[in-house]
């Protein structure tokens, strides 16, 4: 099976073990999504779906967004450090597969723009519960998708860490 990977992932991940490593940010080491998130949402993605077309992303990242991907992640400490914790459920696959199935479902039913999407995406939230997460989005029949394997997963993880 095909797969693309955005090369920031793995370079904002590295950074992030980096930083984690240092005496004064141990107490975040729990707080990975969310610094991951935060870095990533302030640098331009970088997508490859090929060996070759990986290592020029590489390449392109190191040269042209080296110090924009160390402010990232050095901001994204920052922030999580000082924000406080959300009263929101975390977003799991399940609850992703469910909203990225409804999102199909709208699609294939009627035209839907992407202007339409975030009203779409809210309205399934709508009385969203913490300890019931996961029926606020039950609105479509039992859909899944192939949960991407394991076996890359933890090879995206071991790449970014020997980069």
């Amino acid at each position: 099976m095909k797969i693309h990977v955005n090369v920031m992932e793995l370079l904002i991940e590295q950074e992030i073990v980096r930083y984690l490593k240092k005496p004064e940010y141990k107490h975040l080491r729990g707080d990975i999504v969310p610094l991951m998130t935060y870095a990533l949402n302030r640098v331009p993605p970088l997508y490859a779906s090929s060996v070759q077309g990986l290592k020029s992303q590489i390449n392109r990242a190191k040269q042209d967004y080296c110090n924009h991907i160390e402010n990232a992640v050095r901001w994204s400490f920052s922030a999580v450090n000082k924000a406080p914790r959300l009263q929101s459920p975390d977003l799991t696959r399940e609850i992703y597969q469910r909203v990225l199935a409804q999102t199909r479902s709208a699609v294939r039913q009627r035209e839907l723009s992407p202007i339409d999407l975030p009203e779409m995406i809210d309205s399934m939230v709508v009385g969203w519960d913490q300890n019931d997460a996961g029926d606020a989005i039950g609105l479509v029949p039992e859909f899944t998708l192939d949960p991407v394997p394991e076996s890359v997963v933890e090879a995206s993880s071991n790449a970014a860490l020997t980069l």
